[in-house]
């Protein structure tokens, strides 16, 4: 399922707000299809980006330019004094 909400991402325009929301919304449909095991919170990152954390600290991040990136806790996403700062350089692009 986050293999197709990722599919729908990419399809929309590359606007942050849109692709966010709409992420959001995928991820409590997977999230109430998974009975809970797999949940993605939502936070923003020190950029201005969206960054959505699962448990195991994987993380989807929508750039302020709309871009897509996938990274995790210490491979592209640090958490700084001032919250979670994404690196693009570290982060893989999903489109």
């Amino acid at each position: 399922m986050l293999g197709e909400a990722i599919r729908h991402l990419k399809s929309l325009p590359r606007d942050a707000a849109q692709r966010a929301d709409a992420f959001e919304v995928l991820a409590k449909q997977i999230e109430m299809h998974s009975g809970g095991v797999w949940m993605a919170t939502r936070g923003t990152g020190t950029d201005g980006s969206v960054i959505f954390l699962g448990r195991q600290g994987e993380g989807l991040v929508v750039a302020p330019d709309g871009g897509l990136f996938r990274g995790a806790l210490g491979r592209g996403i640090a958490i700084t004094p001032g919250g979670l700062r994404p690196d693009p350089g570290s982060l893989t692009r999903l489109d």
